[in-house]
């Protein structure tokens, strides 16, 4: 279980911050990499290591999500 979780309104990526990945055990060789380079809105830019997907549960819900895993800072453990 993951304590602090920014939901988003499906108008973003699914953003995984490599911290969390290597604080919960993510086997980075699931991980498949990726090119994709995300612009944020303050015009910076950083690089996605790579994507994986999980299940997630929220209340009754359970959906499976993919997660673009990156090497930010953020407030939160994964959005």
């Amino acid at each position: 279980k993951v304590p602090m979780v920014l939901i988003d309104n499906g108008s973003t990526l699914n953003v995984f911050p490599f911290r969390t990945a290597l604080t919960i055990g993510l086997d980075m060789e699931t991980v498949i990499p990726s090119s994709l380079i995300v612009r944020a809105y303050d015009n910076t830019s950083r690089k996605v290591m790579g994507t994986f997907k999980a299940p997630c549960k929220i209340g009754p819900m359970e959906t499976i999500v993919e997660f673009h895993v990156m090497d930010i800072t953020p407030n939160y453990n994964f959005l």
